[in-house]
């Protein structure tokens, strides 16, 4: 099944010499052989490639958590299957920090791809775990710059273990939560410039933030509202399904947002055109797999039922039903 709704026209860009196709994944939550699955996306992409050369792979948040794979590797067989995928970038989800922050700096160092969110403020005295995770990724297709910026939604205190974010029992990580939303697109807002400054034509938000109002102040449309020279978002964290829905940014100018849902339901594919149109696709179903990543797969499932012993399936059911409780918030 194919979704498909045009966007809108940017401005004056630099002209591509094909257009962009960015697919985008998100709210995994382990689930890597459900729905669509990795391998009906590795051969999508692939396909496309083939036919097109400018493709990208992002993901938007809470890949690492949500199943007995990432439960029991603390999100380490989740990262290999990405890595095996060949993401360019993935958004920090609230759940990425359900094992830690050491874990998490563990797991940003084992990735294949940079892991990004803008909005991380570190206030310790001892060591930023999370120095190294990117603000943002700028990537280069026909010599057209685009910055892929993370945010990470500030509600990610509450929702993942408050004590990740504390040293000694303060908190010493934050995500810009104050002024009811307005220091988080001050942040963004200043990241957006200094991305164009250094060159981006096209700044796309990997964001994970949610879009329903009961997310609000801190969801991606009062986000939109509060910022200009973003040409779209791409969420998550809201678990919908969402094609493109316009929204006015500060300059009263549209910024198209999209959302595939939760555990590969949905791929979702933006278009950047050589004419500088952007629109956007839902994917539900693809005709063919990638054999190669379907082994793959199998060989990590392989090694996780031996670590686990098939024979206690107490240990799995457990795992399983604690990893979906969470992955629900």
């Amino acid at each position: 099944m194919r979704l498909a709704v045009p966007l809108h026209t940017c401005g004056q860009k630099a002209a591509l010499t094909d257009d962009l196709y960015i697919f985008f994944t998100s709210d995994v939550h382990c689930s890597y052989a459900e729905n669509l699955g990795f391998p009906a996306l590795s051969a999508l992409v692939e396909d496309t490639k083939e036919e097109h050369h400018n493709a990208a792979l992002v993901d938007l948040g809470d890949y690492i958590q949500g199943g007995t794979a990432g439960a029991f590797t603390k999100g380490e067989m989740i990262i290999r299957l990405m890595n095996r995928m060949g993401y360019d970038a993935a958004a920090l989800g609230n759940h990425e920090f359900d094992y830690g922050i050491q874990r998490l700096k563990e797991l940003n160092d084992m990735a294949e791809f940079p892991m990004t969110a803008c909005n991380i403020r570190y206030t310790g005295s001892g060591e930023n775990g999370l120095k190294d995770i990117a603000e943002y990724v700028m990537k280069e297709y026909d010599g057209v710059k685009v910055a892929f910026i993370g945010v990470t939604t500030p509600n990610s205190i509450a929702s993942s273990t408050p004590a990740s974010f504390q040293e000694n029992g303060e908190f010493v990580y934050d995500f810009y939560r104050e002024d009811n939303g307005l220091a988080l697109a001050a942040k963004v807002q200043e990241t957006v410039d200094r991305a164009r400054g250094e060159g981006a034509q096209y700044v796309i938000l990997l964001c994970h933030m949610g879009s329903k109002p009961e997310y609000s102040p801190y969801d991606a449309v009062s986000l939109i509202h509060h910022t200009n020279g973003i040409d779209a978002v791409l969420d998550g964290h809201a678990h919908v399904a969402v094609i493109g829905d316009p929204y006015p940014n500060k300059d009263g100018e549209d910024v198209s947002l999209s959302s595939p849902g939760m555990k590969m339901q949905n791929v979702g594919e933006l278009i950047i055109g050589k004419d500088g149109t952007i629109s956007t696709v839902l994917f539900g179903a693809y005709d063919r797999e990638d054999e190669k990543m379907k082994e793959f797969i199998a060989a990590e499932d392989a090694q996780l039922d031996e670590k686990l012993n098939v024979n206690c399936p107490p240990l799995r059911l457990c795992l399983e039903a604690a990893a979906s409780c969470r992955s629900q918030a």
